[in-house]
């Protein structure tokens, strides 16, 4: 409790006693003239009170002091039940927390639904990438297609006739998959996530990076290795960060 509340109890009901012990007995000590009333009250009282004033001031300033001091006193004493005021304040901070906890989730859900849609975006587009060379490679073993994923070897020049089925399924299947990736570092710069961390495959970024220039010897197995873990870190990504937001709604979007 702050020192100013501490001080506001001093002119709460519960301090009445003190206050009108004080001014009696000073008033009986001949020091307080105005407070006719305190004489009114003690006039009923005991000779024993008149005769030791004293005992009485002691007992004003005790219980003032008591007031102030009580929000210490009562960890001494924890069976006796909270006050009105101690229930009230409680409900009142009980009452903020909950209305603090909902605005920060409502203001967290536009970036949880974007993250979290993206994600789920980035997911199917990398199974269906994974299905078209999964097919490529079923129908076409012997082309250079899924001899050589990731070699230029293959791929035409651009306005080039495609006579070849298996190349025009590997054209598309390559456009997809560059489609993807370059959707995935779009999603990292509006999210404001990193473009490389655990979460992303580099391996497979590195060999789509150089597709049209250079020839890389990846065998269909790896291939078909990288994109099934690039499928899975996708799948675990979003898993993970629905779990942190669940956790902590108001906490930032860190994808690791």
């Amino acid at each position: 409790m702050s020192t100013w509340k501490r001080i506001v109890s001093l002119f709460r009901p519960t301090a009445l006693p003190g206050w009108v012990a004080i001014m009696w007995a000073w008033d009986v000590l001949g020091h307080v003239h105005l407070a006719q009333f305190v004489w009114e009250l003690g006039i009923r009282m005991s000779e024993w009170t008149q005769a030791h004033p004293s005992i009485l001031l002691v007992l004003g300033f005790v219980w003032l002091a008591a007031v102030v001091c009580w929000p210490d006193i009562r960890h001494c004493l924890p069976t006796l039940p909270p006050t009105i005021h101690e229930r009230l304040a409680a409900i009142e901070a009980d009452r903020i927390s909950t209305l603090a906890k909902t605005a920060r989730i409502l203001e967290a859900l536009p970036v949880f639904s974007f993250v979290v849609g993206g994600l789920q975006s980035l997911s199917y587009e990398a199974r269906q990438s994974l299905r078209m060379f999964d097919e490529i490679k079923d129908r076409y073993p012997a082309s250079d297609v899924a001899r050589m994923p990731f070699s230029s070897v293959w791929r035409p020049f651009a306005g080039t006739a495609i006579q070849d089925e298996a190349v025009r399924d590997g054209v598309k299947w390559a456009r997809f998959l560059e489609s993807h990736i370059e959707d995935l570092n779009v999603f990292c710069l509006r999210a404001h996530l990193p473009t490389t961390g655990d979460w992303e495959q580099p391996e497979l970024y590195v060999y789509v990076g150089q597709w049209r220039t250079g020839h890389a010897d990846v065998s269909a197995d790896l291939c078909l290795r990288l994109l099934r873990d690039h499928c899975q870190r996708l799948a675990s990504t979003q898993a993970r960060y629905a779990a942190c937001f669940a956790a902590d709604p108001s906490a930032s979007p860190t994808i690791s």
